[in-house]
């Protein structure tokens, strides 16, 4: 089910009622939203309900150990397990198709059997990354581990933000679903179905209004169809549709929890008018940018151990960054691009010329900037 689909609209009111018919019975309510995220989840994909329980389960039991025992032993097999199970769902083809490549076989054909027949989950990235942001804050101390399994799951599975984002913290969500913290009405219904309007106008209009008008030149790159076709429009365009496909269900995704009473972080603001490729990283589904610091881009070393350390863990971290978003050698290739990207602006801005001319360029050299950082990601 996704929440432009027919089904979602007979959803949504129902689940929205069933939640509100319940306020003066907490422990209901969340059951009943369990049943029903899961439902959601399972519409499409009701064989992967199971996988999306053992991560449910592995996280919570894993969080209430480490608030016995911060062990690291503990943590590093939570984190595994985790990422163990992304990788077999979300990079078994590729790596299966890598291997058939170097063996000689036909990479065309076995791509294509693959695409027809293996399934990944929806939304595992982002309740893999959700649980193991989870783990590592209450090993850290920075959160308190839930000692209810039923809350923790409800953290996991919500609907609105289980396939596609954004990425929540404990404090972000999970707090409020403790005892006597469960909303009673509203966060805003207004501000809500105006962040539905416009994440439904960017998605279903702007961004598959797009995709109809370009699909069809990517479709046949390369043929004799598209010879001398200038591509350039095509790659702006590109640029388009994917920002209004992500940040329309992102918008979507917060407006419907707002009307069940949570408010979560945004995930986009304006990133094509980013004046740096750092800059654009923090505009860029922000909550995601978030978790590459703090739980990679810092644990390896950040900018605090030297210029090598800070380089190696940049690359390090926009190339993972880069697989999480797909599971192909080119995503690693553009994870790698913007890795560069961002070393060449850190040592750039490390020049005196730099300084001075930020210091001076004036409107002139941000509107320059704000060009040439919209060039460099479309060009990656």
């Amino acid at each position: 089910m996704n929440f432009l689909s027919d089904s979602f609209l007979l959803f949504l009111p129902i689940a929205l009622a069933l939640w509100y018919a319940t306020r003066a019975h907490e422990r209901p309510r969340i059951w009943l939203m369990i049943v029903a995220s899961l439902v959601f989840y399972g519409d499409e994909q009701g064989w992967f309900v199971p996988v999306i329980l053992a991560y449910c389960l592995v996280d919570w039991g894993v969080g209430r150990l480490l608030a016995r025992n911060r062990s690291r032993a503990l943590l590093a097999a939570g984190v595994v397990f985790n990422l163990g199970v992304l990788c077999l769902w979300k990079y078994t083809p590729l790596v299966l198709g890598t291997l058939a490549g170097i063996a000689g076989f036909p990479t065309t054909e076995f791509a294509e059997a693959t695409r027809l027949h293996w399934i990944v989950p929806l939304g595992v990235s982002f309740y893999a990354f959700s649980g193991i942001a989870y783990m590592v804050d209450v090993y850290r101390g920075q959160t308190t581990a839930e000692p209810d399994l039923a809350r923790y799951t409800l953290f996991t599975v919500f609907f609105p933000h289980l396939v596609a984002g954004p990425i929540l913290r404990a404090r972000e969500f999970l707090v409020h679903l403790g005892p006597g913290q469960l909303p009673l009405r509203p966060d805003n219904v207004m501000e809500g179905a105006l962040l539905v309007a416009r994440g439904a106008f960017k998605k279903a209009v702007l961004g598959d209004g797009i995709a109809t008008a370009i699909d069809p030149y990517f479709a046949q790159v390369g043929d004799p169809a598209t010879a001398g076709v200038w591509a350039l429009p095509y790659l702006y365009l590109y640029a388009l549709q994917i920002y209004f496909d992500f940040s329309g269900y992102t918008d979507i995704a917060r407006g419907i929890g707002l009307w069940f009473g949570f408010r979560w972080p945004d995930n986009f603001d304006r990133p094509y008018l980013s004046a740096s490729i750092r800059d654009f990283w923090r505009r860029w589904h922000m909550t995601l940018s978030r978790f590459l610091r703090d739980y990679l881009y810092i644990p390896l070393g950040g900018n605090r151990r030297g210029v090598v350390r800070t380089v190696l863990a940049l690359m390090a971290t926009m190339t993972l960054g880069g697989l999480w978003h797909g599971a192909s050698w080119s995503f690693m290739v553009w994870g790698a691009l913007h890795g560069l990207y961002l070393i060449v602006h850190m040592l750039w801005m490390a020049t005196p010329a730099a300084r001075r001319i930020a210091e001076r360029g004036g409107a002139l050299w941000t509107g320059a900037s704000v060009a040439l950082t919209f060039h460099a990601v479309c060009l990656a």
